[in-house]
C-alpha cells in the first residue's frame, strides 16, 4: 500500500522540484546582481592596511533614502583631519545599534580614528559627496585627552 501512495506521489514530487529549481534558476540572477556589488567592496578594501589618524568631528548628517519605495536613513560623519582636510565617511545604513552610537557622537568631538581608504578615493570621485565610496569607516575612540588638531 505504501509503495503504490509513493508511486502515486512521485511525479507530483518531481513537479514541485522542477518549479523549485525553475524558481531558483529565476531568482539567480537577482541574488547574483546583490551578492557581486558586496563581494567587490570586500576585495577592494581586504589588503588595504588600516589607518589610525588623530581627528574632529566637522559634521554628521543622515540623509533619507528610498529603495523600491521603501525609505530609510544612511548616516554619515564628515572628520577634520590635523591638516585641515576633511573627509566624508558612511557610517550605517540604519542599524539600531549604529544608530545608537552615532546619536552619542557630536560635533567638535576629538579623537582617534581607525579606517581604510584606497589610494585614488578622491582621484577617482570628483562629486564631494560621494568621496565616502573609497573609504571605510572602522571606529571612532573619542579622546579627552586630544586638545588641538592645530597644534
Amino acid at each position: 500500500m505504501l509503495e503504490r501512495t509513493l508511486l502515486w506521489l512521485l511525479p507530483a514530487i518531481i513537479t514541485i522540484l522542477k518549479m523549485l529549481g525553475i524558481t531558483f534558476l529565476c531568482m539567480l540572477p537577482a541574488i547574483i546582481t546583490m551578492i557581486i556589488p558586496l563581494f567587490v567592496r570586500y576585495l577592494q578594501f581586504k589588503n588595504i592596511p588600516e589607518k589610525v589618524e588623530q581627528v574632529e568631528i566637522a559634521e554628521k548628517n543622515k540623509r533619507l533614502c528610498d529603495a523600491d519605495g521603501t525609505p530609510y536613513y544612511t548616516y554619515f560623519i564628515t572628520f577634520k583631519f590635523s591638516d585641515g582636510a576633511k573627509r566624508e565617511f558612511l557610517f550605517s545604513t540604519g542599524s539600531e545599534k549604529d544608530v545608537a552610537v552615532f546619536g552619542t557622537m557630536q560635533k567638535n568631538d576629538r579623537g582617534t580614528l581607525t579606517y581604510k581608504e584606497r589610494e585614488n578615493a578622491v582621484k577617482k570621485i570628483k562629486n564631494e559627496r560621494r568621496h565616502y565610496n573609497g573609504r571605510h569607516f572602522i571606529n571612532f575612540k573619542r579622546d579627552t585627552g586630544f586638545d588641538d588638531l592645530n597644534s
